[in-house]
């Protein structure tokens, strides 16, 4: 799901004066935190800022965006030939690597080898929204920055989106209390579908008919888009289940979602929840990576949550 970022000004001005003070040596960081929350936003803003000349971020940046794909070690060995070409204009040489963690075992030694020997004045940004996941020889090599939710998220969110106060905090809510999830949500209809969600799972049994109606209407088009609106939406609902299963933590669910959690929760002990939640991930990521009919998806997503033990 694409979002619109937001980034801390201050931050970014940190990160390019520490680059700027220290340039005979490759430079490599990580901009960790969750999805949406600005760290390509901030990448985009370094390059700009480092490369200031059109032509510069023609021949010195490369831009790695491996989406849900595995960046193979042929994509690294891309990385270091980039690495080794001269300098046009004697400026920085960047390469970003958007969605780090898809990294395997062989092209994250790969790119071990070329932090282990540095070029000249180069920078190297791994984006990462699980730091964690990233083997331990190329965390020690790299600073980790990580992105959090700004303070004033609500501020964010109501000018982006012109939008009464009561409807901002239930996107933030689904939003994780981030600005740019929230917007993009905002922009998309992501309330309305999360509401139309919940009536559809609450009443499948007793109204099929509306439900599948529901799920053709919206997946009409088989947008890529939708679908991962839909599935960012289904996971929140699953993660609110399990909580909701393990710690009765439901104080801050609106009436609706309330009652269709409290049905699904008396259906099933948390570890089945948790088995059905890699089901349901697993089955989103195949639909996309297939492209597959998603409506018929939806409705085997939904018959998987309402069925019984």
């Amino acid at each position: 799901m694409t979002a619109k970022n937001y980034s801390d000004q201050k931050k970014l001005s940190e990160i390019i004066a520490s680059i700027t003070r220290s340039n005979s040596h490759l430079q490599s960081l990580i901009f960790g935190g969750s999805k949406g929350i600005g760290k390509s936003t901030a990448a985009r803003d370094i390059t700009n800022h480092l490369l200031s000349d059109r032509n510069d971020l023609l021949h010195n940046l490369l831009w790695i965006d491996s989406d849900d794909e595995i960046i193979t070690i042929e994509q690294v060995r891309q990385i270091k030939e980039f690495f080794s070409q001269t300098i046009f204009n004697d400026s920085y040489r960047i390469v970003v690597i958007d969605n780090a963690d898809n990294l395997n075992i062989n092209s994250a030694n790969a790119l071990l080898k070329i932090l282990e020997e540095p070029p000249q004045k180069s920078l190297l940004i791994l984006i990462s929204h699980q730091p964690y996941n990233l083997i331990d020889t190329i965390k020690s090599r790299c600073a980790l920055i990580n992105f959090r939710a700004p303070e004033n998220a609500h501020d964010i969110t109501k000018q982006n989106t012109k939008i009464e106060a009561k409807e901002s905090e239930l996107l933030l809510r689904l939003a994780h209390n981030i600005p740019g999830i929230a917007i993009y949500l905002s922009q998309n209809q992501g309330l309305e579908l999360y509401e139309n969600m919940i009536f559809a799972i609450s009443n499948y049994d007793s109204s099929y008919d509306n439900t599948y109606k529901f799920i053709e209407s919206y997946f009409s088009d088989n947008s890529v888009e939708k679908w991962l609106i839909f599935s960012y939406l289904l996971k929140y609902l699953l993660e609110k289940i399990i909580k909701t299963s393990s710690m009765a933590h439901n104080n801050d669910l609106f009436d609706e979602e309330k009652k269709v959690i409290d049905k699904l929760v008396a259906k099933r002990s948390t570890q089945d929840w948790f088995v059905i939640y890699d089901q349901v991930l697993q089955l989103t990521t195949t639909a996309k990576k297939l492209y597959l009919d998603y409506k018929n998806v939806a409705i085997v997503l939904i018959q998987l949550i309402n069925k019984e033990a």
